[in-house]
């Protein structure tokens, strides 16, 4: 793998309905209309010769992002575990936070899921795989999969919009 320069995109919910509580994962069946828009983390990866992955964050809203307990580490792992990358393969990933931490904005999901779609270099994951990640990162992992318009119709079930619309946005972070 050569040095990559990659967009981890936000996004935003144009609405979201919150229903019942799903007894098998305790989680609440949502349904939403989301668009990724042009605010995005750069994620920079390369291989290294060194005994472990060298993650860093840098940027503005680096600050909230836990060295030890994070996306990036997490999918790193997953990618490992399932045989997606070898585990004497390491690598340095540094991520440049554009996306302010915990404002519902998605960005740790969207970088694991750019993390994810470089490696795997336009394969398809694999549902059961699609299932794990989402499980281990987070509900929203699958959405970043998709492309920049999509309809949540429930947790599981998410549509690419056939069509595609053209809306300006303005994010205020006070």
């Amino acid at each position: 793998m050569k040095n990559e320069y990659l967009k981890s995109y936000a996004k935003i919910n144009l609405f979201l309905k919150v229903g019942k509580k799903l007894k098998k994962n305790n989680l609440h069946n949502v349904q939403s209309l989301i668009f990724l828009i042009n605010l995005f983390d750069v994620i920079k990866i390369k291989q290294i010769n060194h005994p472990r992955d060298k993650i860093k964050f840098i940027g503005k809203f680096n600050k909230n992002v836990s060295r030890s307990n994070n996306t990036v580490n997490k999918s790193m792992k997953i990618l490992r575990e399932k045989g997606f990358v070898k585990k004497n393969n390491k690598y340095s990933i540094e991520v440049i936070k554009n996306i302010p931490v915990f404002s519902g904005l998605g960005g740790g999901s969207s970088n694991a899921a750019t993390i994810v779609k470089s490696f795997l270099k336009n394969k398809q994951l694999p549902l059961t795989d699609i299932n794990y990640f989402s499980k281990k990162i987070g509900s929203d992992f699958r959405i970043f999969l998709k492309s920049k318009q999509i309809y949540q119709k429930n947790l599981i079930k998410i549509i690419d919009l056939a069509k595609k619309h053209k809306f300006y946005f303005i994010l205020i972070y006070p």
